[in-house]
């Protein structure tokens, strides 16, 4: 069984959690209308001694420590950002370099954090309605992508301090839920039906039709495939499609999703695929056949919000509506 480390400190839901570039933190975005940093590796845990409490702090990568049933483990809170955003925050994106990160929610702007000086150093203006998903250009994260309930997806680059998109993207029929990108591309997902794939290079886009609305997508490691999160009818089910064809290749169920977001994700090595369920647990399919792996009960106590998997290692962070994330080593 693996070993799991509680996040503990958002006050309600949290909506998002991922991993920095190098899988050392995590950061959360919550109901609460803060984000969190935390460092999973390090922990404190609370060990009893007739009436009094002990509190006691250790690396758990370079310790070889055996956790009792009666210790209660939780990751190290680094630092909260707090008193920016006036709504929940429902999205983060880390740049590659770990210096700075892209977080949105209810607010109608999304905000650019240093993250050391825990400060704002740029807003984004210009969308109608609430923020869903934010995304930044892999390599060098010069290009940030916002994603809105008012059907668009506007483009910034953050090396200008222009206040104005460098291009809007208006070819949705409903609220766009999710953004990712490549280094040429970019795919976006809608409550419309379908998943739009834009050549940057080319200036075409190209759509795919689920037949339901998609509340989540991500890109594999490759760029050569999309996994979309179908709120399909009578059941819900993850669909991966190949990318230049949009042709079906597999798809996967079991889990229970008709009402929240629920992010999906590949392993480092897409080797298999992971969700969060309505049922509090996650899923594991295999990528190939789309047989159930694994079920990873008693993680949460509600509905699992969102999961990232690990850059490098065999571990995953999720977030709940429980309040918590979990860091989760297999």
């Amino acid at each position: 069984m693996g070993t799991s480390t509680r996040l503990k400190g958002h006050k309600g839901p949290v909506y998002r959690c991922v991993l920095t570039a190098d899988g050392n933190y995590v950061l959360s975005a919550g109901h609460d209308r803060s984000l969190k940093l935390w460092n999973p590796h390090k922990s404190s845990f609370i060990e009893g001694q007739g009436s009094e409490m002990k509190i006691q702090t250790a690396a758990s990568k370079s310790q070889n420590l055996e956790w009792a049933q009666d210790k209660e483990r939780d990751g190290l809170l680094v630092h909260s950002y707090d008193n920016v955003h006036g709504y929940e925050v429902v999205d983060v994106a880390v740049t590659h370099d770990n210096s700075r990160f892209l977080s949105c929610g209810g607010d109608k702007l999304a905000y650019l954090w240093d993250v050391k000086a825990g400060r704002v150093v740029r807003k984004l203006f210009g969308h109608e309605q609430r923020l869903n998903a934010v995304c930044l250009k892999p390599k060098d994260s010069t290009v940030a992508m916002t994603a809105s309930y008012d059907a668009t997806v506007r483009l910034w680059d953050l090396r200008q301090f222009n206040s104005r998109p460098i291009q809007i993207l208006k070819d949705f029929k409903d609220s766009v839920t999710s953004v990712c990108c490549s280094e040429d591309e970019i795919m976006a997902c809608s409550m419309d039906g379908f998943v739009y794939v834009y050549d940057i290079r080319a200036g075409r886009l190209y759509k795919d039709k689920f037949g339901a609305g998609i509340s989540w997508i991500s890109l594999s490691s490759d760029d050569k495939c999309i996994l979309s999160s179908c709120l399909s009818s009578p059941a819900p089910q993850l669909c991966l499609t190949e990318k230049s064809s949009g042709n079906m290749l597999q798809s996967y169920s079991g889990h229970e999703n008709t009402g929240y977001r629920l992010t999906n994700c590949f392993d480092n090595h897409d080797e298999t695929v992971f969700s969060g369920s309505e049922s509090s647990e996650i899923f594991q399919w295999d990528l190939v056949s789309g047989k159930v792996l694994k079920v990873f009960k008693g993680l949460h106590s509600r509905a699992v919000s969102s999961i990232c998997f690990h850059p490098n290692d065999p571990a995953f962070v999720s977030s709940s509506y429980d309040g918590t994330c979990i860091y989760h080593e297999i």
